[in-house]
């Protein structure tokens, strides 16, 4: 089954993982994004038709600070997206590095799975 190929010898179909992988990941992101939106909508109409003399803890946003918000997080998102892929870029060249060093696969392996794992566990 699935399992017995990833213990097995053989070399798992790592551009197939990868490339399911991505598309859950823009799936979930589209599909949070589009809440968020519906969240969104549904709290500025409400903040609108309340009464203006109530203490509200979430006062409405107008477009002007919607659009500024925008600007910021496409800017950040692609900031943030050159820097993962430049490091995506890096790993069959430190790979190459390790095996060139006498690591063995099982070695290299356990040191790349080392690294996702802090990076996963500490945000990095």
């Amino acid at each position: 089954g699935f399992f017995r190929h990833f213990i097995s010898n053989k070399m798992p179909n790592f551009p197939l993982i990868f490339s399911g992988i991505l598309a859950v990941n823009v799936l979930v992101t589209v599909l949070s994004s589009e809440r968020y939106k519906n969240y969104n909508k549904k709290k500025m109409i409400e903040s609108s038709t309340s009464d203006s003399n109530s203490n509200s803890p979430t006062p409405a946003v107008n477009e002007e600070q919607r659009q500024a918000w925008q600007r910021l997080v496409r800017k950040y998102l692609l900031v943030y997206l050159l820097a993962t892929l430049s490091d995506w870029l890096q790993g069959p060249y430190v790979y190459a590095l390790y095996s060139d060093y006498g690591y063995s696969q099982h070695d290299i392996a356990v040191l790349f799975v080392a690294g996702f794992g802090s990076s996963m566990v500490f945000g990095s």
